[in-house]
């Protein structure tokens, strides 16, 4: 009985000295003594956890190794090779119409040449020749368009204004996910 009551006696003083040392810690803080702040081993292992964590986070970039092909497969198929030309990049892309029956749009396709800027190629159509059409320079005066290619992880989000309207047949869609085959 006596050892239960000394045990309950050192729990009370226990949660009293606890009660009063957070108590001494805000009004320590409120008027200005950091002193007991300042001693406080939770509040500097949880700094220096913090700093360690800081320290971990930083994510160094990986090197972009734009060309290759890649593939889309929702809402349509859709391949994208890219290839280096000098210092830009040349990119092809074909893709059928989005979904629509029968009146799904014909496979558009699309040469763009431009620049790799932190991870991402922004394209302007350049004239092209392939089995299905052929583009001159005469084709593109009236197409202010972009293909923009943003490398992310596992592949390449491609995004293309202004190009289905004068190239490609109104449906034609090329953006989308496009991921890494080769």
């Amino acid at each position: 009985m006596m050892k239960a009551i000394r045990t309950a006696n050192r729990r009370s003083a226990r949660a009293y000295l606890g009660g009063a040392l957070a108590l001494g810690l805000m009004v320590g803080g409120l008027a200005g003594a950091g002193a007991l702040e300042a001693k406080s081993p939770a509040k500097s292992s949880a700094k220096s956890s913090a700093k360690a964590a800081a320290k971990k986070r930083v994510v160094k970039p990986r090197p972009i190794h734009p060309a290759g092909t890649y593939k889309r497969s929702r809402p349509n198929g859709g391949t994208l090779t890219i290839t280096r030309q000098g210092h830009q990049w040349h990119m092809f892309v074909t893709a059928g119409g989005l979904p629509n029956g029968g009146a799904t749009a014909a496979d558009c396709e699309v040469a763009a040449l431009g620049a790799l800027h932190a991870a991402r190629i922004t394209a302007r159509p350049v004239p092209w020749r392939s089995e299905r059409i052929t583009i001159t320079p005469n084709d593109l005066t009236d197409v202010d368009g972009t293909v923009t290619v943003s490398f992310v992880k596992g592949g390449v989000q491609l995004n293309a204004v202004g190009i289905t309207g004068p190239l490609c047949p109104p449906g034609s869609s090329f953006d989308g996910f496009y991921r890494r085959v080769r």
